[in-house]
């Protein structure tokens, strides 16, 4: 899930609460994970606020007002799940089903969709994710169109690019795809932990390819879920 930057009025608070319920799965469909590490961390890999869920899932993580934080959660028999950068100037609580923490089984699934894949199956952090078209208009993203055609590929902490593996029409898994089929998936295996950009080229509207950057910071063997990968045309 791509989180966009969080903005208020109040310039006067020195600290924020960023807070929410941490579950098990994906689209707000899991159970609540008690005992998870909430982990906020700064763009070089520096933890700036932390805190551990209940047995609600619920978290409270303290961070500086208007510092931008990227939200990393983790915990016994999960995989480390990473999500973007947040900033904001007042408290805020998350949107239910988020974040949301893997479990092995989920991970292994989603890549086995992309076993023909070249990089399939070399270690570091996993990304998946679905890009679809950016309509400011429309609130609900999963009413948002999927975009074919896409190109996504990650700038890793250590300068190496990391390619994107691709699906076709009928959710296979290409060995040669060069960009994203009709579904809009994507992967992109052996992400090494630190602060990456992940950077997406689509042919916008006025004819021009155009690249959008997405920042994380990528865990240690772990997850990053970019569903929807938001792009304007």
């Amino acid at each position: 899930m791509i989180w966009l930057l969080l903005l208020a009025c109040d310039a006067e608070t020195s600290s924020i609460v960023f807070s929410g319920e941490v579950q098990d799965a994906p689209g707000n469909a899991g159970k609540p994970v008690e005992g998870a590490a909430v982990v906020a961390q700064n763009r070089e890999g520096a933890v700036v606020g932390e805190d551990e869920t209940d047995a609600d899932g619920a978290f409270a993580v303290t961070v500086d007002a208007g510092v931008s934080f990227f939200l990393t959660v983790s915990a016994e028999g999960y995989v480390p799940t990473s999500f973007s950068g947040l900033a904001g100037l007042s408290d805020y609580t998350s949107e239910a089903g988020l974040p949301w923490l893997a479990t092995t089984e989920w991970v292994e699934e989603q890549k086995a969709r992309f076993a023909a894949c070249p990089t399939a199956g070399e270690e570091g952090t996993f990304i998946t994710g679905q890009t679809l078209q950016f309509i400011a208009s429309v609130a609900d993203a999963s009413s948002w169109p999927q975009l074919a055609d896409v190109s996504v590929e990650v700038l890793g902490s250590d300068g190496e690019t990391d390619p994107g593996c691709y699906l076709d029409a009928e959710q296979v898994s290409l060995a040669d795809g060069e960009s994203t089929g009709e579904t809009g998936e994507f992967a992109v295996f052996g992400v090494p932990p630190g602060g990456i950009n992940v950077r997406a080229t689509v042919q916008r509207s006025s004819g021009e390819a155009g690249t959008d950057v997405f920042e994380y910071v990528a865990p240690e063997s772990g997850l990053i879920p970019m569903f929807p990968t938001p792009l304007e045309l």
